[in-house]
């Protein structure tokens, strides 16, 4: 982009390389490096390092035109030390001067905001004025936005302050007052068209890209409209503010309404930020009782960026001492019924969803499970019976040797009178509501399946001789001359048990 091609550039002078590339995508991700290799009139190479800026851009300096004539510059982008791609320029070097200003490119600029733009024309690093040597036709600012459109101010040394901000006449400053008109992505270029020393000269220098951005806003809510207080006593309004701007903003805020006093209040923001803030209003000790309204006036720092709204009207109660405590008090009370609302929510919450859990998590867990087969001891040839245990939807079974005994099973042919009891433990104790949490939270197999027998009887398993035991996953035990087999796949299983195995009554 700089110099640009074919265009005359000054002798012993430093030439800025500006380099622009655009990415493929082959290259996207690529580590891209550039060098320029310049070739001067006599034949004389010199490689330019060039240094990134930006994902896009390269700069560099070249210092060595000290001959007259056409100088080749060279690109060549690089990845991982191989050239990928050149290019060639070529530009005249003569005797001529180079533009300087203090217009530079800075982080952002804003529609509308003025500022005087001077250029400057030196030769061996001495300002030049218009004279028998230099004559200047054209001294441009131009400024290409990115649609295509573009924007130029022509700057005079006409000592005309007023009009074009220039301090002296003839003094080899060119000036004039410049706003930008439009928005978005841009690239200055100073340009000037006159003659040097007999040689015609049109010189070109790029200023870098810069971003014209809309002027800032700053968005300021009131939470609260209305406020109280006693006379001679201080009330904070508290109030939400936003920077919808692309640089950092200050907020001032200042009171109109006599009788009521606010420090200097300053807000800043940075680029985006939302903050809340409160100012501390005091009000005269000479106020009426009563309700009174107060103006807040809002302005921004910057003289460009806007204020919504601009003032704010607010309504205040002065009230007396004792007023003042009743509605702290009230206010207090107020917080208290508020405080217990919620843990009272929070209580019938926490009760109705245990007693919830409990019923649909704990009570389904401990009704009995699976089945229960039996035929009579020794006979292996006979079909066992089934016993459907988990139909009967109970938490306690009762199978019994004698069929005058109350029981859901009565089991005939049997020498003896005594009772078999299949019953579920669950491992977590206290109120319903505990157990639901508890619940939620457990395992299916926190319950235990649990059998006993009624006195006299005992139970025979695995050669030992119990009185009660854990019921497990395709347990096998005899009792009362017949051989039981207990079936409850979803249920605990043999190999789960522990060191901690409650055989109820213990071992006979």
């Amino acid at each position: 982009e700089n110099p640009a091609p074919f265009s005359l550039q000054p002798l012993n002078e430093t030439w800025d390389l500006t380099v622009r590339i655009t990415r493929d995508e082959r290259f996207k991700d690529a580590g891209v490096t550039a060098e320029a290799l310049v070739r001067g009139p006599e034949g004389n190479s010199r490689l330019v390092p060039l240094t990134a800026a930006g994902d896009d851009y390269f700069n560099g300096v070249f210092s060595d035109a000290t001959v007259p004539g056409e100088y080749e510059i060279t690109v060549r982008l690089l990845v991982d030390g191989q050239e990928v791609l050149s290019a060639v320029s070529k530009v005249h070097a003569r005797l001529l001067p180079v533009l300087a200003t203090d217009f530079w490119v800075k982080e952002g600029y804003t529609l509308g905001d003025e500022q005087v733009v001077t250029a400057s024309l030196l030769a061996g690093g001495n300002r030049l004025s218009e004279g028998k040597e230099l004559a200047v036709d054209t001294l441009q600012l131009v400024v290409y936005y990115a649609g295509g459109e573009k924007e130029a101010l022509s700057l005079f040394d006409s000592g005309n302050f007023d009009e074009h901000g220039d301090l002296g006449k003839g003094d080899g400053i060119w000036s004039n007052r410049f706003a930008f008109s439009r928005e978005g992505e841009a690239e200055a270029v100073l340009m000037a068209l006159g003659s040097y020393r007999g040689n015609e000269f049109r010189i070109e220098k790029s200023l870098g890209r810069l971003t014209v951005h809309r002027p800032g806003r700053i968005l300021v809510e009131f939470p609260r409209q209305d406020f109280w207080s006693v006379t001679g006593g201080t009330f904070s309004v508290p109030l939400k503010i936003t920077n919808d701007s692309f640089a950092a903003e200050a907020l001032d805020v200042t009171i109109e309404t006599p009788g009521y006093a606010l420090d200097a209040a300053k807000i800043t923001l940075e680029p985006g930020e939302t903050k809340t803030a409160a100012l501390e209003i005091k009000a005269g000790r000479d106020l009426p009782l009563g309700s009174a309204s107060i103006s807040l006036v809002l302005s921004p720092e910057n003289p460009l960026a806007a204020v919504e709204p601009g003032r704010a009207d607010l309504a205040v109660e002065i009230i007396t001492s004792r007023q003042a405590a009743m509605k702290r008090f009230a206010g207090l009370f107020k917080g208290a019924i508020y405080a217990a609302i919620i843990v009272l929510f929070l209580v019938t919450v926490f009760v109705a969803g245990g007693m919830l859990l409990y019923r649909v998590q704990v009570m389904p867990r401990r009704k009995v499970k699976g089945n229960l087969f039996y035929r009579k001891a020794g006979d292996w040839q006979g079909e066992p019976v089934k016993l459907e245990l988990g139909k009967l939807n109970k938490n306690k079974v009762v199978i019994s040797f004698d069929k005058e005994r109350q029981a859901d099973f009565h089991l005939e042919g049997s020498e003896y009178s005594y009772d078999l009891v299949i019953f579920t433990e669950w491992h977590h104790a206290g109120p319903a509501v505990i157990q639901g949490w508890s619940g939620l939270l457990g395992k299916k197999k926190d319950v235990k399946t649990l059998l006993k027998c009624t006195i006299p009887g005992i139970i025979e398993h695995e050669g030992e001789i119990y009185t009660g035991k854990e019921l497990f996953h395709d347990d096998q035990f005899n009792s009362g001359g017949f051989s039981f087999r207990y079936q409850n796949p979803y249920g605990r299983w043999y190999k789960e048990r522990g060191d901690g195995i409650d055989i109820l009554e213990g071992k006979v």
